[in-house]
């Protein structure tokens, strides 16, 4: 198995205000004001994994999805 593109990232997230996200089926969550740090894990394709987290134009998969496609949450 080739393992050259995987690994442990981390996202430093900004919430800008007090919000309430809904995250997936797990359910609504408040999130105060101020920085967080998302680790996530890629067997494979991680550089690709990393700039889908960039994109706004995605469907929401992973947990991370939900919070990055509110407006008040931002890298």
């Amino acid at each position: 198995m080739d393992n050259t593109n995987s690994g442990v990232y981390q996202i430093r997230l900004t919430v800008d205000k007090k919000c309430r996200i809904p995250i997936g089926k797990l359910d609504e969550f408040t999130f105060p004001e101020g920085q967080y740090v998302y680790t996530g894990r890629a067997g494979k394709s991680l550089t690709q994994r990393i700039s889908r987290h960039k994109r706004s134009d995605k469907k929401c998969f992973w947990h991370i999805d939900y919070l990055l496609s509110n407006k008040c949450v931002r890298i």
